[in-house]
């Protein structure tokens, strides 16, 4: 294989997969990439087994074939390139030569033959779906999935494509984010696929929201592509928990407070919450907030602030960190939340759009004091 390709260009495939890489695999060939050739340029390609990415790069194929080259290691070397042409070609014994300007370098790889092939998928039948809605929904709930990998379902967004609406959900058993999207055109039959947290993840960094995203389930691999960049992953074969009943319905309690208040607020305070429990004591009546927090032989903190407050007063514990998570994906000024008590879970949602919801679990002032 020999080809010459612009230094911006190969970056910009190499910066692609450098999420996928699996550096830490106990197979070698997967800390590498693989680079093959086409009529229309080349194809980077980087797999871990779970989840696989392809994308079509310009480039002038001076001799067609293919390679394996360590991804970290090429992205550190063309990271210091100067932004001119990159002359790329494979040697004896899967040795890989790459020039630039007055610098080369010498890589080994693996036989190309031997790189995991991606699974195959077709084009027809992909439903297109609006790449800046799903940047956004991946954006709004990927902060509450799980991390816990006992639990498989809570591993991943929920998302349930509908011939009315769109929703994607997570939770990791504390917090849970919800956000309702546009209906799926051309769709025939709802369907629900768990996709794994890695896969938000990439899409999330790689999603060009102004262009148009087209999805299939196939062979129970979920395929993402947009342009010439194709994402497949296998699904999470599991049944996620019926989140509706987690989100709260007759709450008589309400407020509506400053989005970047109640945020700067629960920073300042929080910094003297307890290590361990993250917990701030929220006190609610008359209009005001009072924030609270103490750790444990280094101080406590106290800090009130604005609300439009209806019900009756109540004191509540609240995970600092989880809120702010929350906080941070609502874009609004302002804030709604409702509760029902002090042991029901907190509601959430930018004031004025049911769409979003995020739920926050209390926890027990008492047992947040002893821990």
């Amino acid at each position: 294989m020999e080809i010459r390709i612009a230094k911006s260009e190969f970056f910009k495939g190499l910066q692609s997969v450098q999420g996928i890489v699996d550096i830490r695999s106990t197979m070698p060939i997967l800390s590498n990439i693989l680079i093959e050739t086409y009529e229309e340029g080349i194809g980077i390609i980087a797999t871990d087994l779970e989840i696989g990415v392809k994308g079509i790069y310009e480039a002038r194929v001076i001799q067609k074939g293919k390679i394996t080259i360590n991804a970290k290691k090429i992205y550190d070397i063309v990271r210091e390139l100067p932004d001119t042409d990159i002359h790329i070609n494979d040697e004896k014994e899967n040795w890989v030569k790459i020039s630039c300007g007055n610098s080369s370098f010498n890589l080994a790889g693996f036989a190309p033959e031997e790189y995991p092939s991606l699974p195959a998928y077709k084009e027809e039948g992909m439903v297109k779906l609006n790449g800046g809605e799903i940047k956004d929904m991946v954006e709004k709930t990927i902060y509450a999935v799980s991390t816990d990998e006992n639990r498989q379902a809570l591993n991943g967004v929920l998302y349930r494509l509908g011939i009315t609406k769109s929703q994607m959900v997570a939770t990791d058993g504390h917090r849970l984010a919800c956000i309702s999207g546009k209906k799926v055109e051309g769709l025939e039959v709802e369907m629900s696929v768990i996709i794994p947290r890695k896969v938000l993840s990439e899409l999330a960094k790689t999603l060009d929201g102004e262009k148009p995203l087209f999805f299939s389930v196939t062979d129970n691999h979920l395929v993402f592509k947009q342009e010439k960049q194709v994402l497949i992953s296998k699904m999470i074969d599991s049944k996620f928990p019926n989140f509706e009943q987690v989100i709260p319905r007759e709450n008589h309690i309400k407020f509506k407070v400053s989005r970047e208040a109640l945020m700067h607020a629960l920073r300042r305070v929080s910094i003297l919450s307890s290590d361990k429990s993250r917990m701030v004591k929220f006190h609610i009546g008359d209009n005001k907030i009072i924030l609270e927090s103490e750790e444990s032989e280094i101080g406590n903190a106290r800090e009130e602030i604005d609300c439009d407050f209806s019900g009756e007063t109540l004191a509540i514990g609240l995970n600092a960190r989880y809120l702010l998570d929350a906080l941070n994906a609502i874009e609004k000024e302002e804030v709604s939340v409702e509760l029902k008590d002090a042991l029901g879970p907190a509601l959430f949602l930018p004031y004025g759009d049911e769409n979003y919801k995020c739920v926050v679990m209390p926890m027990r002032i008492e047992d947040a004091k002893s821990g």
